[in-house]
Order: C-alpha cells, then structure tokens, then sequence
C-alpha cells in the first residue's frame, strides 16, 4: 500500500511537471502576441508606425510579419513613407537563459528608379531571445549594400552587430569592415567601422553614441584613428551635451598632424525649453514657415534657455605636430537672470586660454605678440587668455578698455527683451560712448 502511493505521487509529480512544461511554450506565445498587439496599437498613428501585423499563433511556434514605416512632414512626399518589411518565426521552447527565440529578417521596401538609382541591399538577418527578465537580445546579419543616385555611388560590406532592447533602453554595437563613396571624380574609402549606440531613454534620446573608424583614404588626405562620440544626459530639469572629435593622425599634402581632440560642451540647458524648441522646429520643417501661436513658443523658449542658464564652451582643443603642439580651451556662461528680463553684462562670463610651443608660432609673430602684451612668453612657446565677467576685460590677467563690449551687449540686451516681448525689433541708435584708455594697448595693424 505505502508503495502504491509513492507511484501515485511520482505520477502525480511527473504529471504536474510536463503540465508545466507544456503551460510555458503556450504562456510564451500568448505573451509573445499581445506584445505585438500592444506595439502596433501603440504607434497606429504618428510619423513612425508599426502597420499590417499579420500573427499566426501556434503551441511550439509561431510566425508573422510587419511594416515599420516612417513619415516626415518635411519629405518631399509626406504621404510616401519609408518602410520596411519584417518576417519572423519564434520558438517557443524555453532553456535556462530565454523564454522564446526568435529568427527574423528584415528588407527595405524601395522601387529602384529607371536608370537603377536608389539602394540595393539584401535582407537585414538575425537571431534573438527574449529572456526571463524581459530584455530582448539579438545578433544581426547585413550582406553588401549599394546605393547609386545624383551621380554619386556607394558600396558598403557585409556588416554585423548585435542589439539588446529592455525597457526603454537600448543598446546597438554595429562594425563594418569597409565602405567606398564615389562621386565626382573622388574616392573616398573608410575602413573598420564600428558604431556603438547606448540610450538609457529611446523617447527622450538621452544616452551615447560612438564612431570609430580605423582609416579613412581620400584623393588628397589620409586619416588614421578618427572618433566622434556624442552624449547627453539629464539632471532633473536640465541637460548636459558633450560632443567629442579626435583624429590620431591625418596627413594631406605636405602636412602631418597628430593627436587631435576637439571636445564641446553644453551644460545646463533648461530641459523644458529644448523640448518645446525641438517642437517647433519638428512640426514646421526647420522654421520655414510659422504660425502666430508657433512663433510665441519659439519666442518664449529662446527666452527661457536664456533666462535660466546656460553653459558653452570648446573645453579641449590640441594638436601636434613634428614643430610643436596647441592647447586651447574657451567657455561662455550665461548665469541665471535675477528677473524675467536680460542682463547680459551681469549675466554673461567668459575665459580662455592658448599655448602654442615649439616652432609652430615663427620666431617674429611670437616676440610681436609678446611685446604687444598680447602673450606671455614661456620657454618653448607663448601662452595668452582673457577673462570677462562682471563687466570687467583682462588679457592675460590686466584690464582692458571693455566699454564698446559693454555698449554692444546693453543693445543686444534691448533687442532681445524687445522680441521677447513681441515689440519693435529695431535697434536703437546710440551714440558711441568716449573709450578710457586701457592698461593693454591696441597696436596698429602690420602694414
């Protein structure tokens, strides 16, 4: 008796499990459908839709299609989206690390024009998983990609990447081993190419984005180790954006430089703002055509980046050379106004500063620019900055005449509290102030 029941439990047991087992794979398909619903529902309308789901649900597996389409206002047919196509077939067997996995392509639905303008490109191929915590993980498969139009060619090798999608982030890495423009009797030829795209909020665009391109051939140049990186990130109401350009070398002509940076930054952008501008300019292609109520928010958020703060400046810019090197850096402030009108002399603060070492600077425009107190001399170069803020100029630490400065940001103040206000946009005529003689003299220009 007491062994008839252990069988009855195992059976039971065994049971109980293959239930399960058999209750995933259908979970899984049904969780699977209603995503998809949910998506095309969700973007029925707008510039990028999600059209023609057709879904064919099964046990194990199922399969479908779709259309990813985009519109633009600002297109030359607005009514003539971009689309593309999407086919895919999910299995829905777990394993230990996903939930469903899904082989899907994609193709860009396009008309070559008659004379065989426009892209020719393969299917876009992949494999992915969505995993137990929701994140859907893919690799991607690209074949070569041609495009002929306007004269110009371009021709780009099979490529590779992989894309993770959770929540609202995503994450894109995409290399490439070569790609050729040609056009107009130039070759241009760029090789190892990888991207690499990392967004905390796709709605809002907050995240990096990195290029790197391994060599890069033109007629007359030739670069090695370009990179170009962006990021923006939020801090509550406000927004931080780096911009980063950098060549390890680039040799034209009978030039060679190395190690060039170029590094931008803007901080402190009220958030608000940029979004209602970012509107206006979305919904009228650019500004090139306004509405009454369209001005006004545009009107009203210049005035609130203005008004709140903002920061701006080239905080990293060198280079080198086999003579010598530069260093430069230059930041513009706009502090907070106290009121809803500009102040620009209280508000605005500005700082630089440059060295040149080495042979770049010749031996006659150093010692003219150091006897004009323009430059400092340092013992392989010069070095200068200036400095503004409160109404006050130095270069190089002693103070000039800033009353022309001063005068011209009264005026701009004026001019801009006045389209703030919707008034007269017409400067008004001032008389030039009398210019104190200042601790740095002007020299005359060279003849």
């Amino acid at each position: 008796m007491r062994s008839f029941s252990k069988v009855q439990l195992g059976v039971g047991a065994v049971a109980l499990a293959a239930t399960a087992a058999l209750a995933v794979p259908w979970y899984a398909g049904l969780t699977l459908r209603a995503e998809l619903r949910s998506l095309a529902a969700a973007h029925a309308e707008g510039n990028f839709r999600v059209a023609r789901l057709e879904h064919e649900a099964g046990w194990l597996n199922s399969r479908g299609s779709l259309d990813l389409e985009w519109r633009s206002d600002c297109a030359a047919d607005p009514d003539q989206p971009a689309v593309v196509h999407v086919e895919y077939t999910a299995r829905h067997v777990p394993d230990r690390a996903s939930l469903t996995r899904i082989d899907w392509s994609a193709a860009v639905v396009s008309d070559l024009g008659p004379s065989g303008e426009g892209l020719r490109a393969g299917r876009l191929s992949g494999t992915g998983s969505a995993g137990y915590d929701g994140v859907l993980r893919s690799d991607m498969r690209l074949p070569e990609m041609q495009f002929k139009g306007k004269g110009q060619s371009l021709v780009a090798a099979a490529s590779s990447g992989t894309l993770v999608v959770g929540g609202s982030a995503v994450k894109l890495g995409w290399s490439m081993p070569r790609m050729v423009l040609r056009g107009s009797g130039e070759v241009l030829q760029a090789e190892q190419l990888n991207l690499h795209f990392d967004v905390q909020n796709h709605a809002t665009g907050m995240g990096a984005l990195a290029l790197d391109v391994a060599t890069l051939k033109g007629g007359s140049f030739n670069a090695r180790g370009l990179h170009l990186s962006t990021e923006t990130r939020q801090r509550a109401d406000r927004l931080d954006m780096r911009l980063t350009q950098s060549v390890k070398e680039l040799k034209a002509a009978d030039m060679a430089v190395e190690d060039v940076v170029l590094q931008a930054d803007v901080t402190n952008l009220h958030a608000p703002s940029v979004n209602s501008a970012g509107e206006v300019l979305s919904a009228t292609c650019g500004l090139r055509s306004l509405t009454p109520g369209q001005r006004e928010k545009m009107r009203d958020a210049v005035q609130a980046l203005l008004v709140s703060g903002v920061s701006v400046g080239i905080t990293k810019l060198q280079a080198r050379t086999r003579d010598g090197s530069l260093d430069a850096d230059v930041a513009l402030t706009v502090a907070p106004a106290k009121a809803r009108e500009l102040q620009l002399t209280e508000q605005l603060s500005s700082r630089g500063s440059i060295q040149i070492r080495g042979g770049l600077m010749p031996p006659d425009q150093k010692e003219f620019a150091v006897s004009s107190g323009y430059a400092t001399a340092l013992p392989d170069g010069v070095k200068a900055g200036f400095d503004y803020r409160d109404g006050v100029l130095k270069f190089n630490q002693k103070t000039a005449d800033s009353a022309l400065l001063n005068m011209g940001l009264q005026r701009l103040d004026r001019w801009l509290n006045a389209f703030f206000s919707g008034q007269n946009l017409e400067l008004p005529q001032e008389e030039e102030p009398a210019v104190a003689p200042s601790e740095l003299p002007i020299p005359a220009p060279a003849v």
